[in-house]
């Protein structure tokens, strides 16, 4: 890929951006210099929002899969974590194939992998995307229709480029003036031949962003708007069109059971 060159700096391992490599050749100092602001602050990590100048970017520092409560899954996914290969530079990779094949999101600057006594590290630095959050210019009453379209295609773009978004969810989408879809959070995001997708995996997606329109639009026709608009891009996968909507349907009524119970009348 270009611009994509290997990154060693004393204990950390990954790729970096050809270009932005210098400001980063000291990691570990880098990183204790640039606090930023947290706007994610867990025990298995963290998110930064760090300011140079003009540029935003920001740091994700991963130190353990998620694992509940569960003291097994808390073993199966430390050794897991330990095994595995660093999702900082697979996100890299990726966030660089959908470049290259017109699909937008954050450019990558740096994955790097630092393994220690206490279990591998990963950090995934990326430029910040300026665009509004598609999930929040939804509650704009006068705009939802022409919001659904814009993202009904960008999710038709992004299957026909060969991806497949780990959580494509209104909140992971971002807008540009030019009204095409940014697509953010990319850590499962998954990279296939252009051409080939499986279609459980595409259904998946319209599922994920059906189900998860925020919870204050209580009209049931919009997500089978978004099916529309986006089986019209895609008019092969029509004849699967009624079981999308059906499970978008109860998978809805699910979560407003649990977030907005008031709702449920209006979807029944």
């Amino acid at each position: 890929m270009d611009n994509c060159i290997p990154f060693h700096s004393g204990l950390w391992k990954g790729l970096g951006h050809s270009r932005f490599m210098s400001q980063f050749s000291d990691l570990e100092s880098w990183l204790t210099e640039h606090p930023g602001e947290r706007v994610v602050d867990k025990p298995d990590r963290e998110v930064r929002k760090v300011v140079l100048g003009q540029q935003v970017v920001y740091v994700k520092l991963v130190r353990a899969l998620g694992s509940g409560g569960n003291p097994l899954l808390r073993l199966i996914h430390a050794a897991k974590w330990r095994c595995r290969p660093s999702r900082a530079t697979v996100t890299f990779q990726t966030h660089m194939k959908m470049l290259q094949r017109g699909i937008q999101c954050p450019l990558p600057l740096l994955a790097a992998r630092k393994r220690g006594d206490k279990g591998p590290v990963d950090c995934f630095i990326s430029e910040e995307a300026p665009y509004p959050i598609v999930r929040f210019l939804l509650l704009d009453e006068t705009r939802r229709k022409e919001l659904l379209e814009a993202c009904a295609r960008g999710v038709a773009a992004l299957h026909m480029a060969g991806f497949v978004h780990g959580d494509c969810i209104p909140g992971n989408l971002l807008l540009t003036p030019q009204q095409d879809i940014v697509f953010i959070d990319n850590d499962r995001t998954h990279c296939y031949s252009i051409g080939y997708i499986p279609n459980s995996q595409r259904r998946r997606n319209l599922v994920q962003f059906g189900s998860r329109l925020p919870v204050e639009l209580d009209d049931p026709k919009l997500p089978l708007y978004f099916l529309s608009r986006y089986y019209e891009c895609l008019p092969q996968f029509q004849t699967e069109r009624a079981q999308v909507e059906e499970i978008i349907r109860k998978r809805r009524q699910y979560i407003l059971t649990k977030e907005h119970p008031r709702t449920i009348a209006e979807l029944s």
